[in-house]
């Protein structure tokens, strides 16, 4: 008796994405240096803007970096840390929300400090 085969040629691999996502879950640090990289530039992109943009910027940044060192070190003190400065940077997030809010219903802006740059 012959037996079929029910494979037509060959296999396709994982998708881009799917490797992608495993080398992700696999490696985290890799994304949240990533990450890193990327809030740092948006950071130095807001030093001619008030400095609350600014400290948001940098809190996020911090609040990764944390997180980045926790992953690391499997430590949860620095993982709590880092959870502190996020409650920081979305409350100077919702100050910011607050500013513009005042601003579009007629309102003054709310004070958000001098740039960090000058001309």
């Amino acid at each position: 008796m012959k037996t079929t085969n029910t494979t037509r040629g060959p296999q396709p691999s994982r998708s881009f994405t799917a490797r992608v996502a495993g080398f992700c879950f696999r490696h985290k640090w890799y994304v949240l240096a990533a990450w890193l990289v990327v809030i740092v530039m948006l950071t130095l992109a807001t030093l001619r803007l008030p400095i609350a943009y600014t400290a948001v910027f940098f809190l996020v940044y911090l609040a990764l970096l944390l997180v980045f060192l926790s992953v690391n070190e499997t430590s949860a003190g620095l993982a709590k840390a880092a959870g502190y400065v996020v409650l920081l940077f979305a409350a100077v997030g919702v100050y910011l929300y607050f500013s513009t809010a005042s601003v579009a219903t007629g309102g003054r802006s709310l004070p958000l400090g001098r740039p960090a740059l000058h001309d």
